[in-house]
């Protein structure tokens, strides 16, 4: 008898003994032991190893696989209750897909969200593209110092970049020659200029005084009764670089000869220098200029002051006497500079005579106490020369550029003058307008003014004039815009009536063509010509930024609040990137989410008529 028979027989005795059921078990492999590497066949009852085809009984026998609990066959896998989609069975157990998860606790760091069962990484903020406005232009040495100016001008509203010197020249076919003006600095740096404003640059900053950026050297001739004797002079001109029309058009590398070139001399572009000879020098000016753009006393935007010389004396025919001819008389004309300044506007006067009943008298203390009163715009109309800010044409009344280097004043006002030389930025330190611009206490943040012998009421006034009425036909344009807009308004002729006593009222012709000429070469801006004038009155301060972040696996989302409701642009640098977050009075607080760690970021401000904000945040 066989083993299958004899373990079935004593089957049955056990169940008749224990007086069950004598119905045969409808499970022939009940009761049957198999030995070792064998396991019963349910069809037949009979042990057989179970690559022979018998049934399972444990997981043991199938491995690396499980026995089926239905079919006693040995699987793959079995997992009851069946996995869903996002898992697969291993052996008995649900395992996640690639991928897929539960809970955010089953993703990488690189998609740490579980949405739908699918681990995803969230949504980042896309930085903005760039459309850059400005360019600065410097040496290497000072590279640095002005990507960070460039970088808060792009944070707060006018987008810039920054190239030197050198690397232009290192582009320019041939390089830059310091011997040939066919192919010099000046050359290649007008060609870079020209490229930039096609691809939309509308102002340049060129950073340095004219040992670090250099100017074009050019020649002006000018005669009027008025300035005898005739002018013939050779000055450094940094309209060559604004007017992108040719300078040589006749071919023989000198540049804005006006026996033999046809340049246009009215500027396309905004040029502007921050004239410096020193790292502190430049460091000085920046922390004024920031100041002047984020925490402005907006109290005293509506104040100016308004000063004069004695402009020339005219002899009296008959009487043979000389009177002095106050340069205030232009100020005072019907439809001139004061007639463009806001009735609103509290302005101060400065005048060389007592000819005017409002105006204090012009000395050199009362001009200290007014800049240190912390005027917003100042207005000059007189002499100056290479170090002297206003002076009288005897040499008397001088306030030197020294003078204001040790201003004390802590409202920084832009100045513009029809002065001779003050604006002779190839000086260096010895340029009054350089030392005005660059005190370090007080001084002003623009100084616009004459590289050469400036005109007065024969060309420079009429611009200046020009300037004013753009600047508060805005409100608080850039002041490169307004410099433009002063440039091409200029009338190409004008004349003035003059009161004399004996001879009554003479009209004199004080604008001509070569008059406008020499003007348009001559005026020069210095200072940052991408800052605001202030011209509304209804500006307010700028709300406080904080930032807050949460991480995310390796995202980081940073999240701001702002200390009153803002209508404006929210601009942040992280690394690379400038983010864009247009705020449009929302009280939700607006957010970005970045890859990857953040621990500091910059963040600037810029709305209509509010000032700047521009601030660094830790993000520890």
């Amino acid at each position: 008898m066989t083993s299958t028979r004899i373990a079935a027989a004593a089957a049955l005795s056990l169940a008749l003994a224990c007086g069950g059921s004598t119905t045969p078990s409808t499970d022939p492999c009940q009761g049957v032991s198999c030995p070792a590497g064998e396991v019963c066949d349910l069809s037949t009852g009979a042990c057989q190893t179970v690559d022979a085809g018998a049934g399972c009984t444990s997981d043991s026998q199938c491995s690396p696989g499980v026995c089926d609990s239905a079919t006693r066959q040995c699987v793959t896998s079995e997992c009851s209750p069946a996995c869903p989609a996002w898992e697969t069975c291993s052996g008995r157990t649900c395992a996640l897909n690639s991928g897929a998860c539960n809970s955010a606790s089953d993703c990488p760091a690189s998609a740490p969200l579980c949405t739908s069962n699918a681990c995803t990484a969230p949504a980042v903020t896309q930085p903005a593209a760039p459309h850059y406005r400005a360019v600065m232009i410097t040496s290497q040495a000072y590279q640095a110092q002005f990507e960070q100016i460039a970088l808060m001008h792009t944070l707060t509203g006018v987008p810039t970049y920054v190239n030197t010197v050198e690397a232009i020249c290192a582009a320019a076919p041939g390089g830059c020659s310091t011997t040939n003006a066919c192919n010099d600095a000046p050359k290649a740096i007008k060609d870079y200029i020209i490229a930039q404003h096609a691809s939309g640059v509308t102002q340049v900053v060129l950073g340095g005084d004219g040992t670090i950026v250099p100017s074009r050297q050019t020649e002006a001739k000018y005669s009027n009764p008025l300035y005898p004797p005739p002018f013939d002079e050779t000055f450094y001109s940094d309209d060559y670089y604004g007017d992108l029309t040719n300078w040589d058009t006749n071919g023989d590398c000198v540049y804005g000869d006006e026996a033999n070139d046809t340049p246009g001399y009215v500027p396309a572009i905004g040029i502007s220098r921050i004239s410096f000879s020193s790292a502190a020098e430049l460091s000085a000016y920046v922390a004024k200029e920031t100041a002047y753009l984020t925490a402005y006393d907006t109290s005293r935007i509506g104040t100016a002051l308004f000063m004069s010389n004695v402009a020339t004396d005219i002899t009296i025919p008959v009487i043979n006497d000389t009177v002095p001819i106050d340069s205030a008389l232009y100020f005072e004309y019907p439809g001139r500079t004061l007639s463009f300044i806001p009735a609103d506007f509290q302005v101060t006067k400065l005048y060389a005579t007592a000819s005017y009943p409002d105006a204090g008298v012009l000395t050199v203390p009362a001009e200290i106490s007014a800049f240190e009163a912390g005027a917003n715009l100042v207005v000059h109309s007189g002499h100056g020369d290479e170090e002297d800010v206003t002076v009288e044409q005897d040499g008397s009344n001088e306030f030197s550029g020294q003078d204001a280097y040790v201003l004390q004043n802590a409202q920084y006002p832009v100045m513009i003058s029809c002065a001779c030389e003050a604006a002779t930025f190839m000086d260096g330190d010895g340029c009054a307008g350089q030392n005005f611009i660059t005190a370090p206490h007080g001084g002003g943040v623009g100084y616009l003014g004459n590289s050469t012998i400036g005109l007065g009421i024969a060309g420079g006034m009429q611009l200046l004039d020009q300037f004013v009425k753009y600047s508060f036909s805005q409100s608080n344009p850039i002041i490169g815009d307004a410099i433009v807009a002063a440039h091409v308004n200029m009338p190409t002729s004008d004349a003035l009536t003059f009161n004399l006593p004996v001879v009554g009222n003479v009209s004199y012709s004080v604008v001509d063509p070569t008059s406008w000429t020499w003007t348009q070469k001559a005026v020069t801006y210095l200072g940052d010509g991408l800052l605001p004038i202030y011209t509304d009155v209804a500006t307010s301060a700028a709300p406080a930024f904080t930032a807050s972040k949460s991480a995310l696996g390796n995202f980081t989302t940073i999240t701001f609040a702002a200390s009153a409701v803002a209508s404006g642009t929210l601009a942040v640098a992280i690394g690379n990137d400038v983010y864009e977050l247009p705020l449009a009075g929302l009280s939700a607080a607006p957010a970005i989410t970045v890859q990857g760690p953040v621990t500091s970021l910059t963040l600037g401000y810029s709305a209509a008529g509010s000032l700047a904000a521009y601030q660094t945040v830790s993000l520890p």
